[in-house]
């Protein structure tokens, strides 16, 4: 623990025994963690890492199609698994993000925290589409169909 009735740079750790006091475990999510590794190993940890990859190439695919994509990170499907980070030219992500949350679809959009990144592509905010195993092709296909709606 820390005292933060001083100012920095006085900060300085409570005294013993209190500084080495954990807090409350979130027991809750530790019991959730448990679950979803058991869930996870009950599919498959292989099959959920096929079934994500092969998701990941139709969405690049399918996004491909749109006016003005740009895919950022490796270009070779194989080297990247479920998450799609894109702009469209002359699109504000943010306007991508409000649209398709119109429609209860949900993408992000933003820096990220990857600032090197961003600025090895020369942008200053990206959409991002994060899939997983439950998504489905319907779901890749209507999230483009927004997109080309709203950019049209």
């Amino acid at each position: 623990m820390i005292d933060v009735s001083q100012h920095a740079p006085d900060v300085r750790p409570v005294e013993d025994p209190f500084r080495f006091e954990a807090g409350c475990p979130i027991v809750p999510a530790i019991l959730a963690l448990g679950a979803a590794v058991r869930y996870a190993e009950e599919i498959g940890i292989d099959a959920i890492a096929e079934r994500v990859a092969e998701l990941t190439a139709y969405a690049v695919e399918q996004f491909s199609t749109l006016p003005g994509f740009e895919l950022y990170g490796p270009k070779h499907v194989a080297q990247r698994i479920g998450i799609v980070p894109f702009n469209l030219r002359g699109v504000d992500p943010a306007r991508l993000v409000s649209a398709l949350e119109a429609q209860h679809c949900i993408i992000e959009a933003g820096s990220f925290m990857a600032d090197a990144i961003l600025a090895r592509y020369d942008v200053s905010t990206m959409a991002r589409v994060s899939l997983h195993y439950f998504n489905t092709r319907n779901e890749i296909d209507r999230v483009v169909r927004i997109i080309r709606e709203t950019v049209a």
